[in-house]
């Protein structure tokens, strides 16, 4: 049997409501409430399992207690049951304690990384403000400040793009520069040829007139 002291220890905690019983073999109680045995027992003196006392959720431990080291069946089964109090406020405890720092991390994360892509994609909005605002005639280099190392070959590879294309462009307008500067004789000589064809009072010799147009034509 317990003594009154012990039972006093055990049965008198703030938070939680304790319950025990000690109990003989053949199921009699000795002392305390008598309480559920387990659905079922392992190999161990000691079982743990959940249970209900006065409608009241437990966690509760049996004991099979030995006569001797020798013994093939117990002497005495104890049985104690705890209310869950202590037990569900050390687990928020612990959920808290894991749960907000993950939290505040988390949060701080997201903002660092936020931070850090909105700084990086400053020199490209400036970089696209640029070609934005650009003028299709104008095929100069283009330039950006704090443009980042990875998108150093992307803008080389576009003003390289727009040399290219103010090569061609320039050679173009040459071209048709240099073939306008050709065509100014051979069409006033035929504008020449025109009037004096429109002068000719005389059928034949407009004929003739118009027909000396062809060979410039065909040049």
């Amino acid at each position: 049997d317990l003594s009154e002291e012990a039972q006093r220890l055990l049965l008198t905690d703030p938070v939680d409501t304790l319950h025990y019983q000690t109990a003989t073999t053949d199921g009699r109680t000795v002392a305390g409430k008598r309480l559920a045995a387990p659905p079922r027992r392992g190999p161990r003196a000691e079982t743990f399992y959940d249970g209900e006392v006065d409608g009241m959720a437990v966690r509760m431990v049996e004991l099979r207690v030995a006569a001797d080291a020798g013994a093939l069946r117990p002497e005495a089964i104890v049985r104690v049951a705890e209310s869950l109090n202590r037990r569900n406020g050390l687990a928020r405890e612990i959920l808290l304690s894991v749960i907000v720092p993950q939290v505040l991390l988390i949060l701080i994360a997201a903002a660092v990384v936020w931070l850090g892509v909105v700084h990086g994609l400053r020199p490209l909005e400036r970089l696209r403000d640029a070609v934005a605002a650009r003028s299709h005639r104008d095929r100069s280099p283009l330039t950006a400040d704090d443009v980042p190392g990875e998108v150093s070959p992307l803008l080389d590879a576009i003003n390289d793009l727009l040399a290219r294309l103010d090569r061609v462009l320039t050679l173009q307008s040459r071209f048709i520069a240099d073939a306008a500067h050709q065509l100014k004789t051979p069409i006033a000589a035929l504008h020449a040829q025109y009037e004096v064809a429109l002068r000719e009072q005389d059928p034949q010799r407009l004929r003739e007139a118009i027909q000396q147009l062809e060979p410039g034509l065909e040049r």
